[in-house]
C-alpha cells in the first residue's frame, strides 16, 4: 500500500506496518456490530480499504503521506461489518431454501397420500 502511494522507506515506515499489522489482528467487535463478528480484519476488507484509499485523491498530492492508522482500521471495520452482514444474509438463504424443501416434501407427501 505505502510503495503505490509513493511513501518512501524510512526508519519508522517497518514500525508503522508492524503496528498497523498487530492492531488489525486483534480488532474486538465494537457494540454495534454482530455477535459472530471474527476478532481480527478480513484479508477482503483491508484490500478494500487499500483499493479506497488509492482512488483518495487525497493520498496522491506532492506530499504523499502514510493514511493514519485509526483512518484504515475504521474503514476495515466498516468494510467488515459489510462481510458479516453478506455471511448472515447467505445463511439466512440457505436456511429459507431448507424451510422450502421441507414444505415441498410435506406437500408432496399430502398429494401422495391415498386417504
Amino acid at each position: 500500500m505505502v510503495d503505490v502511494l509513493g511513501v518512501k522507506a524510512g526508519g519508522d515506515l517497518d514500525a508503522y506496518l508492524e503496528g498497523l499489522a498487530y492492531i488489525l489482528a486483534d480488532q474486538r467487535a465494537a457494540n454495534w456490530e454482530d455477535d459472530d463478528t471474527p476478532h481480527w480484519i478480513p484479508i477482503p476488507a483491508l484490500a478494500l480499504a487499500i483499493k479506497r484509499i488509492w482512488a483518495d485523491p487525497a493520498h496522491w498530492g506532492e506530499f504523499r503521506q502514510r493514511p493514519s492508522i485509526p483512518g484504515i482500521v475504521e474503514r476495515c471495520r466498516d468494510y467488515r461489518h459489510d462481510l458479516v452482514t453478506v455471511r448472515h444474509s447467505l445463511r439466512m438463504l440457505g436456511r429459507t431454501r431448507q424451510r422450502l424443501d421441507l414444505i415441498i416434501r410435506t406437500v408432496d407427501d399430502y398429494e401422495a397420500d391415498p386417504v
